[in-house]
């Protein structure tokens, strides 16, 4: 009775970490400007050492603003799978100087970037790959301004980790 236990348990683990058991159902969910997207953590994926490998490659060290690797998806109770969008935004002064975004993907899919800070806005696009790969987006705002918005859209059925900082020069 054991063995059998065991057996249907390694079964059902087997679907749900190749997914190839359940049929999904992908959408894109677009934040609107004044909504702010709730990040998926690092529990509702399925890629384990590559969330490693790419916060290791992206580095967080004296970054003024560092988001670690999450899911471009969420999986509901049903199996049915979902791609998120990242709009992570403040409404703070940030002082003068060259922003740059860094934002890096390891997996599958196409990411849209869009990044604000004051007034300005500069745009980006990432194709993720099986090893980390990179995107800078940059923008200078000459004196203080006030906010700062990342969005970062996946394509339809990206299967990645997202990854980004911010540094300041």
């Amino acid at each position: 009775m054991l063995k059998k236990m065991v057996a249907v348990l390694l079964l059902v683990l087997g679907c749900v970490t190749v997914s190839g058991c359940a049929t999904t159902v992908e959408t894109i969910k677009q934040p609107n400007d004044d909504s702010v997207v709730s990040v998926p953590d690092n529990k509702q994926s399925n890629m384990g050492s590559s969330t490693e490998l790419l916060n290791a490659s992206l580095g967080n060290d004296g970054a003024y603003i560092f988001s670690s690797a999450h899911p471009s998806y969420t999986v509901n109770s049903s199996g049915e799978k979902t791609v998120m969008a990242i709009l992570d935004q403040d409404a703070v002064d940030h002082r003068s100087g060259l922003y740059s975004l860094t934002t890096s993907c390891i997996g599958a899919g196409t990411l849209d970037i869009e990044f604000m800070v004051g007034d300005n806005v500069n745009n980006g696009t990432l194709e993720c790959g099986s090893q980390p790969r990179s995107a800078i987006v940059s923008t200078r705002i000459e004196q203080t301004g006030n906010g700062l918005r990342v969005k970062i859209i996946p394509s339809k059925g990206s299967d990645a980790e997202i990854a980004y900082r911010v540094d300041i020069s």
